[in-house]
């Protein structure tokens, strides 16, 4: 594994809600480096959530795949994307 045998895998978690599926992924010993959510709103509540977390308030198609890591040295092991929610499906 890049980066040393113990270094925990890095997500990105995408149309990220309030951060369900990242809280699983952290709480099985992943770092989520990031997650875009367009909703301002709903992105304030996943800060509450992840506070550690860089979030991205916009709309995906305007984010540049660079603007995920905190670090350009940053290694992206896993891209997570929630479902729309029940309230938009």
């Amino acid at each position: 594994m890049a980066g040393g045998k113990n270094r925990k895998l890095n997500i990105i978690d995408l149309f990220a809600g309030v951060g369900g599926i990242s809280c699983g992924f952290a709480k099985a010993g992943f770092r989520v480096l990031s997650a875009n959510e367009y909703k301002a709103d709903i992105a304030f509540t996943y800060k509450k959530n992840h506070p550690k977390t860089k979030m991205i308030v916009d709309d995906i198609t305007k984010v540049k795949s660079t603007d995920f890591l905190i670090n350009p040295s940053d290694i992206v092991d896993v891209v997570v994307g929630g479902p729309p929610c029940q309230g938009f499906s």
